[in-house]
């Protein structure tokens, strides 16, 4: 960890530093806990509801992060201060469709949980694939609704640019339109490799 710590720091040379963390009285907490696995400012530009940054700090937690109690609770009230999905922090565009989606969609979440992508790229058959699996868990919406929805999403929501500070290059958009969703892209600033032992995407 002291390595890539180098390694990163290193690299403010040539690249702009990320935005930092907002402050607030568990920032700290945050910080140390989470930097053990990964850079803290992968939070940067995602939000979430309650219950789903409960489910992923848990999910850490099941992963090997050391957290007491206390410190559960603590990070849990940290995201949901500052990183909470709620209406207020995502505009949705507007054009054909929002209408649908809104009304569809926030029977059973706020239809603004659409800004993070479900973990898939946004490719049109991925959102026509989630909106038919709403459906069949008892979202009422007709056909033409479904469809003006799956063509709002696939228009709107391809992917979101993630807060990279990647370098300018060919396969910068890629990188951060394939990778960012899951796990955001600034876990790569603090790795140096040659191209052999970047190991190619499988085809099958």
């Amino acid at each position: 960890m002291r390595f890539a710590a180098i390694a990163l720091l290193s690299m403010s040379v040539c690249l702009a530093a990320p935005e930092t963390l907002p402050d607030g009285p568990q920032k700290a907490l945050v910080v140390s806990r989470c930097k053990g696995c990964h850079p803290p400012e992968v939070l940067l530009g995602r939000l979430d509801t309650p219950k789903n940054w409960a489910r992923k700090v848990d999910s850490m937690v099941n992963r090997g992060a050391e957290l007491s109690d206390d410190d559960v609770v603590q990070i849990n009230a940290y995201l949901n201060e500052h990183f909470a999905l709620v209406k207020e922090n995502v505009t949705l565009p507007d054009g054909p469709g929002k209408e649908a989606l809104q009304k569809v969609c926030s029977t059973c979440h706020p239809a603004e949980v659409v800004a993070n992508r479900g973990r898939h790229t946004g490719l049109r058959w991925q959102w026509s694939d989630t909106v038919d699996q709403m459906m069949v868990r008892g979202a009422h919406g007709s056909a033409e609704e479904q469809t003006q929805i799956v063509d709002y999403l696939a228009k709107n929501f391809g992917y979101i640019p993630v807060r990279s500070y990647l370098p300018e290059g060919p396969g910068k958009q890629t990188t951060e339109r394939v990778c960012g969703p899951c796990h955001g892209v600034l876990m790569l600033l603090d790795r140096r490799r040659n191209a052999a032992a970047w190991p190619a995407p499988s085809r099958t």
